[in-house]
């Protein structure tokens, strides 16, 4: 899993990872990049979060 995260306040980083951490495996956390953003697609949008993940093929 890798995640990619635009944020347009660098400073609101800890409260991003108060709410990311309840969905991510503390123990084996994914690949992430976190980077700053002057402004996103929307002037209300302060955050945006790209995820890849993979599933395993149960065959």
């Amino acid at each position: 899993m890798k995640l990619g995260i635009f944020i347009t306040d660098i400073s609101k980083t800890p409260d991003f990872r108060k709410v990311r951490d309840q969905y991510v495996n503390l123990q084996n956390p994914p690949v992430s990049s976190l980077i700053e953003a002057s402004k996103l697609f929307r002037n209300d949008v302060l955050i945006e979060v790209e995820a890849t993940a993979m599933i395993k093929n149960k065959r």
